[in-house]
Parts: structure tokens; sequence; C-alpha cells
């Protein structure tokens, strides 16, 4: 099994974890002040940044011999089998599209880190991506930015030609 990480914007590299500490902070202090005013914008912020430090620390792109399984964070969980995979190369991916988990055009969903040029992965079959762990969301293509592209398609090329 060999597993890709994520290219990850400039911002999803910033030390959430001290802003969790600041947001855990001002909670105590809240609490302990008996004012409401502070704990709920301290509890809504480590929420926040509790997000972006899960999208960094936990998003992965597993390649087993039987299947790609990708995890982005707490959003989005798949698995796709090679013998489903029709296709990969690389497509652009606007930022208008956004981060995240996204549906980029006709049926193709992108789970992306970045904007610019990415991964694409077009299916025989139509496949789901679990999202916060119970919506199921299905698509015909998936987008997909891992840090070595090449590296990656090669491998899937690889995969695709053994399942053939």
């Amino acid at each position: 099994m060999r597993r890709f990480s994520f290219v990850m914007n400039p911002v999803m590299k910033f030390p959430w974890e001290i802003f969790m500490f600041l947001c855990g902070a001002g909670t105590i202090t809240g609490i302990l002040l008996k004012n409401i005013h502070a704990i709920l914008p301290s509890l809504v912020g480590a929420l926040i940044c509790f997000s972006f430090y899960a999208m960094k620390r936990f998003s992965h792109i597993f390649v087993t011999d039987r299947s790609i399984r990708i995890r982005l964070g707490i959003f989005a969980y798949g698995e796709i089998a090679f013998s489903n995979i029709a296709n990969v190369g690389t497509a652009v991916h606007k930022a208008i599209h956004g981060i995240g988990v996204k549906a980029c055009e006709k049926g193709e969903m992108g789970v992306v880190t970045t904007a610019g040029e990415v991964v694409r992965l077009g299916l025989k079959q139509k496949d789901t991506l679990r999202l916060f762990g119970f919506m199921r969301v299905s698509f015909c293509a998936l987008r997909l930015s891992p840090e070595k592209q090449d590296e990656f398609i090669a491998m899937v090329k690889e995969r695709i030609g053994r399942e053939q």
C-alpha cells in the first residue's frame, strides 16, 4: 500500500493547533468568569480551527493492490476499485470551483485541496463518496490533488493495466 498526501494550500499549512489552543483558553476563561459572550465565540472558533486541522492532518490517498482509498479529513471518505477506473489523466481545476469536496461539472466530483492541474479519474460506472460519514454523493469522474501527481498517475495506470 502506498500513501499519497494531498497538495496543501498555504492556508492549510498554517499551524491551526495554536488557534485551537487559544480558543480553548478563551472557553475556559469564559467558563471561569461565567461569561457566555466569551464561551460561544471560542467554541465556534475551536470547531472551525479543528476542521482545518483535521483536513491538514487526516487527508490521504491510499493506493492498495485493488483500490484507491480517499480520505479528506472528517469531510469525505471513498474507495474506488481499479476495475471501475476507465482512464486516468489530468484536468485543470478552476479556483471558482473551490477546494474541498466539490461538484465540478456534469457528474464530476472534486476532492481537491488546491486549484490548478489535478488528477482526473474517469470511471466505467458511477461510484460514491461518503460525506461526514453518513451522506453519499455519486459521481462518474473524480478529481484528486495528490502531491506527486506523475508518480500517482503512473501507479494507477500500472494497476489498471493489471486489472484488465
